[in-house]
C-alpha cells in the first residue's frame, strides 16, 4: 500500500458516521469547534455486509442538499454512481470473490465542507463465511531524533481486515495518550507494514516531555502500542554570526590585520581575490576565533578591493570589504656600492639600497669582457628574501673566477618595477699567486647558483 506522509496539525479521528456531516455532540475524537455549514449529507445504511461471492448487489440511499462524491473505493467493490448532487440511490456490487479472510473498507461520502463514512465488508471463503478478523496487532514502535519542531517515529503492525488508519498519538500532559489527544495519522488502508516518518508541528513546547504511542485502527477497533515512549523537545537554537570589523584598509605594502569572529555554528571564510588577499583560517567551529587577513604588495597605480565572505549556513552572511591603496613605488635605488680585498679566487663587496615595493633579489653581476655587466653575464644573487632596503656586505667566490683576471662589477636590485644597477661600474683584479678556491668567503653560501660566463 502506498504510504502517505505524516502531516502537520491535529487531525480529527474518523467516526463511523457523521450524521448530516456535523461533529458528534457526544464528544468522541472531535476536538475542534463546530463550524456552521448549510450542507447536509446522510447515508443509509451505514454498514453493508456482503458474502464472499462476486456480483452481489446492495443499495445505499444518499440524502443531501449539496454535491457529493464517494472516495476510498477498493478494487473489489463497484460503486455506481460515485458522485452526484442532492438525493440519490447508489448501487454497490462485489466485483471479485473473496477467497481469503474477511476484508473491509470505510467509504467516504464528501461534500465541500461535510462528510460521512460507511463501512463495507466482504466475508471471505477462508473464514467459512464467518467473520475471521480482529483488531490490528502492533509489532514494534519506536521514536527518535527529537528536534524543536518534532521527532521521528517507526511503527510496524499487522491488520486483518485492513487498517483504515494508523500513526502516532501524543500529549505532554496525558501520560497514556489516545487518539483523543493530538495525533498524526495516515489513512491509506493497509493490512500491515513497517511505517517510518517524521512528526512535525509548529506548536511543540520547548523543554516539555511528550508521551507517545503508536496505534492502528480497523473496523474491529483501535490497538495501541504496549510501550509509551517519551521525547523531550529541545529548545530552538538561536543562530548567530558576528564580526567586529566589516572594513579593512591596507597601505600599498604587504601587510596583515586581524578581526574577531563569533559564531554559534561551524563557519567558513573565503576571499574573492585569493591571489593577493588571503584569509586564515578558512573556517572554524562554533566559538570565538581570530581571523587573519593578509595582502601582498600592490604594485599597480590603482586602488584594489577584495571581499571576505563568512558563512555558517544559518545566519546571514558577513562580508568584510578589504581596500588596498595604490602603489607609490618605483624601481629600487642603489645608494652605495664598493668592491675590495681581491684574492686569487674571490673579492668582497658592499652595497646599500632601498626598494618600494620590496625587492625580490639583489647582489652583484660581473664580467671580464663586458665593461657594463648585467645579469645576462655572470651574477651573484646573494639573497632572495624580499627587502625594502639594507646594507649588504658579501663575498663573491664563484669557481668561474680566474686568478690574475680583471673583472668589471656592478650591484643590482630587482623589484616589481624593474631592475636597477649601480651607477658606478667598479673593477677588481684577482691575485695570481694561488689557485681558485671556491667557497672561501666569509658569508653564507648564496641560495642561487653562479651563472656561467658569456
Amino acid at each position: 500500500m502506498k504510504k502517505k506522509q505524516l502531516f502537520r496539525g491535529t487531525l480529527l479521528a474518523m467516526a463511523s458516521l457523521f450524521l448530516m456531516g456535523c461533529p458528534s455532540d457526544s464528544g468522541g475524537d472531535a476536538k475542534d469547534d463546530v463550524v456552521v455549514s448549510s450542507e447536509q449529507i446522510m447515508v443509509s445504511p451505514t454498514t453493508l455486509d456482503f458474502s464472499s461471492a462476486a456480483g452481489v448487489q446492495e443499495h445505499v440511499t444518499v440524502t443531501a442538499n449539496c454535491k457529493w462524491m464517494i472516495t476510498n473505493i477498493p478494487n473489489w467493490l463497484i460503486v455506481n454512481p460515485k458522485e452526484g448532487s442532492g438525493n440519490a440511490t447508489v448501487t454497490m456490487e462485489t466485483a471479485i470473490p473473496n477467497t481469503g479472510n474477511e476484508r473491509a473498507v470505510q467509504l467516504k461520502i464528501s461534500g465541500l465542507e461535510r462528510n460521512v463514512t460507511m463501512t463495507v465488508r466482504q466475508r471471505g471463503e477462508g473464514g467459512s463465511g464467518g467473520e475471521t478478523g480482529s483488531r490490528p496487532v502492533i509489532v514494534s514502535f519506536s521514536v527518535s531524533n527529537p528536534t524543536p519542531t518534532g521527532f521521528s517515529m517507526s511503527l510496524t503492525f499487522a491488520s486483518n481486515p485492513e487498517a483504515t488508519e494508523y500513526g502516532v498519538c501524543f500529549s505532554h500532559t496525558n501520560t497514556v495518550p489516545t487518539t483523543n489527544d493530538i495525533r498524526s495519522v495516515v489513512n491509506t488502508p493497509s493490512t500491515g507494514m513497517n511505517f517510518t516518518g517524521n512528526v512535525t508541528r509548529d506548536d511543540f513546547v520547548a523543554g516539555a516531555t511528550y508521551y507517545i504511542r503508536g496505534y492502528a485502527k480497523n473496523i474491529y477497533g483501535t490497538t495501541y502500542s504496549s510501550n509509551v515512549l517519551t521525547v523531550v523537545i529541545p529548545t530552538q537554537t538561536q543562530h548567530s554570526l558576528t564580526v567586529d570589523k566589516t572594513t579593512l584598509t591596507f597601505a600599498a605594502e604587504s601587510g596583515q590585520q586581524t578581526l574577531n569572529v563569533t559564531s554559534t555554528d561551524a563557519w567558513t571564510a573565503t576571499s574573492s581575490q585569493p591571489t593577493w588577499c588571503s584569509v586564515y583560517p578558512a573556517g572554524g567551529s562554533s566559538n570565538d576565533h581570530t581571523l587573519v587577513i593578509s595582502v601582498g604588495a600592490n604594485t599597480d597605480n590603482t586602488t584594489r578591493t577584495a571581499t571576505i565572505t563568512l558563512k555558517n549556513g544559518f545566519s546571514a552572511d558577513k562580508v568584510i570589504t578589504v581596500t588596498q591603496a595604490a602603489s607609490g613605488g618605483s624601481a629600487p635605488v642603489i645608494t652605495a656600492f664598493s668592491v675590495y680585498e681581491p684574492t686569487s679566487s674571490s673579492f668582497k663587496f658592499s652595497m646599500t639600497f632601498t626598494s618600494n615595493p620590496a625587492s625580490t633579489d639583489y647582489g652583484v653581476c660581473y664580467s671580464s669582457t663586458n665593461t657594463m655587466p648585467t645579469k645576462a653575464n655572470s651574477y651573484y644573487t646573494y639573497w632572495s628574501t624580499s627587502s625594502t632596503g639594507k646594507t649588504l656586505n658579501g663575498t663573491v667566490d664563484h669557481n668561474v673566477l680566474v686568478a690574475g683576471t680583471k673583472y668589471y662589477v656592478r650591484a643590482y636590485v630587482v623589484n616589481s618595477y624593474g631592475t636597477t644597477y649601480s651607477s658606478n661600474v667598479l673593477t677588481v683584479t684577482l691575485q695570481s699567486s694561488s689557485p681558485n678556491a671556491p667557497g672561501s668567503g666569509d658569508n653564507p653560501v648564496p641560495n642561487v647558483p653562479a651563472r656561467g660566463m658569456k
